[in-house]
């Protein structure tokens, strides 16, 4: 596993002397909380966690702004600081799942496998917290929880099956996988809308819609508060490190509760102001163009030569990383948050987009143990990969519900109109998969429920989209130069001061995205900022990359 292999490369990182930070706060010793209450933490099969975990469920009131209500609750996991130490409080973790789409980056499984590790670094003073946030994670613990839509693979089979039949087409997909049995085209992105509108409607009967309504980030943001004066005592700075698409309940921290900005990381930035304030199609057809850009850039950087080493670099964990297997699992992650449809192995492998652009990156120095790569193995290295489609409607109730813009009915009219810029460009994402399909979170025109607080975001075009309180601590952006999931300029509009004052901004060069691979330098950077603050920082830190030599792709 890819992050394994990160937090053994955690563990070389030399201690860090002990010092007082600029920003360092005194905190209370935690103590029971009337809202807190310990269970027994859930583990997967043959799992034997170390003693030290704890797990609990904390009690939130379902809407913020209107206690009486009644209730929620939010399950969470934590690995407590040392006994014995001075406790510098908690670090609140969210890894972006499950839209970085591995199961090595549940937030629960994270910790599991990873948070004695963080502790050790962190000299044991933190408290090391991951949680379910509401909308996510596993049905019944936290809640509002997921939006489940079946409960298993026959009565999803059953569901798409009689969506075929109501649109007279024959399926042309795999009734269990849901995968296409050929290359998708323009008819086929006409059955799988057809399917995928008919899949919200049927779902949404199913739930109590009025839950729907608290599950949006702000209101998730108001938890992470609760649950940082419960574990750190009332008023407390919030220590948090969001990861990918994790980062923007950090953003909503910066703009929400500026005041109570403690340690906070943006560890590849998503952008604040499209997420709340663009058309969900716009923003996944920007981010499946940047996502062809950035891959497409490697080996065209890699021919111009030695000027041009930074670009021509595949971020590695450590030297027995092969540079061929990130950019594979890049391509996994970049497709499962990208592609919503997927296709069998016979399929996969006439992706001539992609056969062509391995062919041209084979040529890289490879360790021993990929000699026996070739096209058709690495191509079903990508298609055994492919994370199952789901039971439930994934981050759609909560992407959605934060819009801005009110939902307009997804009448005939708009449906052609959607159809149309989708058959259009269904070769977006040729590198990914041939032919592209937008996940449910990027088809917020289906989604007709708006959470009950969203956070009120300006056009970045406006004057008061730049009138904000900056944070009472300088904050981290830590960003790849070359990262299919994270755009660049969403990092120069947090270092120009657009979204926050007083950040600090760590890129590393080459390719790469940060929910897989940090180099040393980037580790450094930020378990440093954990240990000591803003001191440890310059306003911009460039961690450089190992250049890969490859031949020119024209000559393959």
């Amino acid at each position: 596993m890819l992050w394994a292999a990160l937090w053994t490369f955690l563990v070389a990182v030399p201690a860090y002397a002990q010092q007082v930070s600029d920003d360092q706060f005194p905190i209370q010793p935690r103590v029971p909380h009337p809202n807190d209450h310990t269970i027994d933490c859930p583990t997967i099969a043959n799992q034997v966690l170390d003693s030290r975990f704890r797990c609990g469920l904390f009690d939130v009131p379902l809407d913020w702004q209107n206690p009486g209500l009644g209730n929620g609750r939010i399950f969470y996991a934590r690995f407590p600081a040392s006994p014995g130490v001075v406790r510098k409080g908690t670090i609140f973790i969210d890894t972006g799942h499950p839209v970085t789409v591995t199961d090595d980056l549940s937030s629960r499984q994270w910790l599991f496998e990873r948070g004695a590790r963080m502790h050790n670094y962190t000299h044991g003073e933190y408290d090391i917290v991951t949680w379910d946030a509401r909308g996510k994670g596993v049905h019944g613990l936290t809640i509002p929880g997921p939006s489940w839509c079946f409960f298993n693979f026959q009565e999803r089979a059953r569901f798409y099956a009689a969506s075929a039949r109501e649109g007279t087409y024959r399926a042309s997909w795999d009734p269990k996988t849901l995968q296409f049995y050929d290359p998708q085209d323009s008819r086929h992105v006409k059955q799988w809308y057809n399917a995928q509108a008919k899949l919200v409607e049927d779902c949404l009967a199913k739930q109590n819609s009025t839950m729907l309504r608290y599950v949006g980030t702000a209101a998730t943001t108001r938890d992470l508060i609760a649950m940082a004066d419960a574990f750190d005592g009332p008023g407390s700075p919030v220590n948090f490190w969001g990861m990918s698409y994790g980062s923007l309940i950090g953003s909503y921290l910066l703009r929400m509760f500026p005041e109570r900005a403690g340690r906070v990381v943006l560890d590849g930035l998503r952008d604040l102001e499209s997420y709340v304030n663009q058309e969900s199609y716009q923003t996944w057809k920007e981010d499946v163009l940047h996502a062809n850009s950035a891959f497409a850039s490697l080996p065209a950087a890699c021919c111009k030569g030695s000027n041009n080493a930074g670009r021509c670099s595949i971020v590695k964990m450590s030297s027995e990383t092969s540079p061929l297997k990130i950019l594979a699992t890049s391509l996994i992650v970049a497709r499962n948050a990208l592609v919503g449809w997927q296709r069998t192995f016979e399929a996969e492998i006439k992706n001539h987009h992609l056969l062509r652009y391995i062919k041209a990156v084979l040529p890289f120095k490879l360790p021993a143990l990929d000699k026996n790569l070739d096209l058709r193995s690495i191509a079903m290295i990508l298609h055994s990969s492919q994370v199952p489609q789901s039971f439930d409607l994934g981050v759609m109730p909560i992407f959605c519900g934060d819009k801005l813009y009110e939902h307009v009915p997804d009448t005939p009219e708009n449906a052609l109109r959607m159809l149309t810029l989708l058959q259009d460009s269904d070769e977006l994402g040729s590198l990914l998969s041939g032919s592209a399909f937008p996940p449910l979170r990027y088809m917020c025109h289906l989604w007709p429920i708006r959470a009950a607080e969203r956070l009120p975001l300006a056009s970045a075009d406006d004057a008061e989209f730049s009138s904000y309180t900056p944070p009472a601590h300088p904050f981290l952006v830590v960003n790849h130069l070359q990262d299919p999931l994270h755009r660049p300029e969403h990092v120069n509009r947090i270092a120009s001061g657009k979204y926050f004052a007083d950040s600090r901004v760590a890129v590393q060069t080459g390719f790469g995205t940060p929910a897989l691979a940090h180099s040393k330098c980037m580790v450094d950077v930020i378990i440093g900022y954990f240990l000591h603050g803003s001191d440890a920082l310059t306003n911009m830190t460039l961690c450089d990359g190992v250049p890969m030599k490859v031949e020119d792709p024209a000559s393959t």
